[in-house]
């Protein structure tokens, strides 16, 4: 029995957005309850950053797994945190093998998604805190990731839904090499070269040689200006990318909100500024907030780290690959707007004598 029969819902453009609808909804309450855990006076501001954010953005109807792995990121930090907040081992346990679970199937839905996941281990492995139960949940937490992920792979090949042929997947090295080209995403050219490839050792030594020539085109100083121009374009777009696919919105405007969020929409631009000035406020609350030092900031500093690394290295070039991450950037807006706010009116008061 498949997902859309349990649900009861036919395969549709339109349901497969409301069932989007659903997950980036359920993100935004995971992202709440989250920042509770944290600190609950803080609740109310990650509310009115996520109802002038993530509640009205336009992905938000888009069937894509940018937007379905925010709910298994939201969702496996929530059980992180609830886990690190419990006292009684047995159940730290058991949220551990959830942990686990909803990391490997975020991983499935979007590999970009186990980021954050990882900065959970790195975070258990350099802890100096009570060894020997961290230790526990480490090990609890690992065996169900690998298992789900283990499992997951057998059900997939043996699936007949879905037709896959594996000697025609795409190698690691190929998201590297187009990382490293053009804008620093999509590569039609190397896209075409991969399908022309024979086999799975082709497809390797040609990404390999784009590597290598990139690499010495550049050289050290060059790389580093390239990866400075590609973070730029990882992150400048307060729209996440809206518009840069497909002809999604291209359609003649027929009410007022289309006319905000289609290509061709009156109001396309002042919904661009909108997304433009969030975003900056999003980013300046996260910047400003560098007096907090506390164990939960600096985990979601880490993770947005891990982030930002993996798309410098691999495809990226688009604030859309961001997306994945937005949980961790609502969650620590949230948590370091005290300290922003503090800084802010200290600054207007010197500003005022």
């Amino acid at each position: 029995m498949k997902l859309r029969d349990i649900l009861g819902l036919g395969l549709s453009w339109q349901n497969l957005g409301l069932l989007t609808l659903a997950l980036v909804d359920l993100a935004v309450v995971f992202n709440t309850l989250t920042v509770a855990m944290l600190n609950k006076k803080l609740v109310l501001h990650s509310i009115y950053i996520q109802l002038t954010g993530l509640l009205v953005f336009p992905y938000i109807i888009v069937p894509y797994t940018d937007t379905w792995s925010m709910f298994f990121v939201a969702l496996y930090l929530f059980i992180f945190i609830l886990a690190n907040k419990t006292e009684k081992l047995s159940l730290k346990i058991i949220l551990t093998l959830f942990l686990g679970i909803i990391a490997a199937l975020a991983c499935f839905i979007k590999p970009s998604a186990v980021i954050p996941f990882i900065a959970i281990v790195i975070l258990w492995l350099i802890s100096t805190d009570k060894i020997f139960p961290r230790i526990i949940l480490l090990v609890f937490t690992l065996l169900t990731f690998v298992g789900t992920t283990y499992t997951l792979s057998n059900k997939i090949s043996g699936q007949n839904y879905i037709t896959i042929t594996p000697n025609k997947s795409k190698p690691l090295l190929h998201f590297i090499s187009i990382g490293m080209e053009g804008t620093g995403g999509y590569s039609l050219e190397q896209d075409q070269a991969m399908m022309r490839a024979k086999n799975m050792h082709e497809r390797n030594e040609y990404s390999l040689k784009r590597i290598d020539k990139n690499l010495k085109q550049m050289g050290p100083v060059g790389y580093i200006k390239w990866l400075l121009f590609k973070q730029k374009n990882n992150t400048a777009d307060g729209s996440l990318g809206w518009m840069a696919d497909g002809n999604l919105a291209e359609a003649t405007p027929k009410n007022w909100i289309q006319n905000i969020y289609y290509t061709t929409g009156k109001y396309i631009k002042d919904f661009q500024f909108v997304a433009q000035l969030w975003w900056i406020a999003l980013l300046t609350f996260i910047f400003l907030g560098f007096k907090n030092k506390t164990s939960g900031v600096q985990f979601f500093r880490l993770a947005l780290l891990g982030g930002f690394i993996f798309l410098l290295i691999f495809e990226g070039g688009r604030s859309r690959y961001l997306i994945q991450f937005m949980p961790c950037f609502i969650i620590l807006a949230s948590l370091c707007y005290p300290n922003t706010s503090s800084l802010l009116k200290g600054f207007l008061q010197v500003i005022k004598k």
